[in-house]
């Protein structure tokens, strides 16, 4: 079988089941016919014939401004990691402390900051509330004084507490980076919280997760320009490369595209992913799933976060659920940004919730789902697949 052909079983694949991986989404027809056009060429001055890419380029960071209702905005980056690279080579020297959420418990996105001469400082954290423990992190910036504060999170079921924050680091000039990977799309939205007013000196994060853009990394900021931010990331090549050589024109349009589909659409699609996140937590919840975030009602974002053993029965109820094309992570961390970008609201995340429950009950009890079980499960997957296919879509219009 050829690439061409596996590439049609992996769509086939993906296409028919129900994506609930927190780090993806779906794109639109004018997104999707973007990345498909202009691969193959480059974009500087240097070359004849970039012209009108370079008015797209433009024209795409005066969109991002808008959405984001920030002065500064930084659209080169080729993905998250290396947007949060650049700021960190920027504002940090080797040897520095750097705090940063841990990954397990937190969420943190879990960047080996030790191969790039930094130190990592862990933020104090409340598992209980799933959140930042507010009095022993001001206390850790007190002692330690770390040159950066990475908040945001892989997990993020809450908004974070980034003005208490950063009044304790910016007494003595630190820099606080709220890393929106994840809920990009509900910042964009209105509907999570609002990091650059709030206190953060930088907002940067992948445009792939819960906003349903391209591939690629942001960099966000209101009036805090840096010479060295701007050689690190810079697009003329006659300047010296630094961390971005060619910027890849076709995701530039897309990101474009998406923008303007966004600022139309944008703040419907953030509320409903948010009240689906809330109507399957509480779906599973009431079907004795337990969840994380239970005092403070479960979520406020695109996640949903099931309460597992270890890692290993993580894995394993992730591989059961993808029998019946749940797809998941090993985690059991649950998005909803996809289907309610595909056209679920809450009556059928509700259902979906049952559906899960089942499944994770019937496994944990039972070790296996007998046939009769599972003939009722296919049957109740394929309804709401059929209602997902015949559901109603955001972003279809004009950009």
């Amino acid at each position: 079988m050829d690439i061409f052909n596996l590439l049609k079983k992996h769509e086939n694949i993906r296409s028919s089941s129900l994506n609930m991986i927190a780090s993806e989404n779906c794109l639109s027809p004018n997104v999707k016919y973007a990345l498909s056009v202009e691969n193959s060429r480059y974009h500087a001055k240097f070359y004849a014939g970039t012209e009108v890419f370079l008015e797209i380029y433009e024209k795409t960071i005066s969109l991002a401004k808008d959405l984001f209702s920030c002065s500064s905005a930084h659209i080169s980056p080729l993905s998250g990691n290396m947007a949060l690279l650049a700021i960190i080579f920027t504002f940090s020297n080797p040897g520095d402390q750097i705090a940063i959420l841990p990954f397990f418990p937190g969420g943190g996105y879990p960047l080996n900051l030790e191969i790039f001469n930094r130190k990592k400082i862990d933020i104090p954290y409340n598992i209980d509330h799933f959140n930042i423990n507010i009095a022993k992190t001001r206390e850790m910036i007190r002692n330690l004084k770390p040159s950066l504060v990475i908040l945001g999170a892989s997990l993020i079921l809450f908004p974070q507490p980034i003005a208490e924050i950063a009044e304790e680091i910016h007494k003595y000039g630190g820099v606080v980076i709220y890393d929106a990977s994840h809920v990009l799309g509900l910042i964009a939205g209105r509907e999570f919280q609002d990091p650059l007013r709030e206190g953060a000196d930088i907002l940067l994060g992948s445009t792939h997760k819960s906003f349903p853009g391209p591939q690629g990394g942001i960099i966000l900021s209101n009036d805090f320009q840096n010479d060295q931010l701007e050689r690190l990331i810079g697009i003329d090549p006659l300047e010296g490369i630094g961390l971005v050589d060619n910027i890849h024109n076709s995701r530039i349009a897309a990101l474009g595209i998406s923008f303007g589909e966004f600022k139309e659409y944008g703040r419907d699609y953030a509320t409903q992913v948010v009240k689906n996140s809330k109507k399957l937590a509480n779906s599973l919840y009431e079907n004795h799933i337990p969840l994380f975030g239970e005092k403070l009602g479960f979520t406020e974002s695109h996640q949903v976060l099931l309460k597992i053993q270890d890692s290993l029965e993580g894995e394993y109820l992730r591989d059961c659920l993808y029998r019946y094309k749940i797809v998941t992570d090993g985690l059991l961390r649950f998005g909803t940004a996809e289907l309610t970008h595909r056209g679920f609201k809450e009556q059928d995340m509700l259902d979906l919730g049952f559906i899960i429950a089942k499944i994770v009950n019937l496994i944990r009890k039972k070790g296996k789902i007998s046939l009769h079980e599972e003939g009722n499960i296919n049957l109740e997957v394929g309804k709401l697949r059929n209602r997902l296919s015949n559901s109603k879509a955001y972003f279809q219009g004009k950009p």
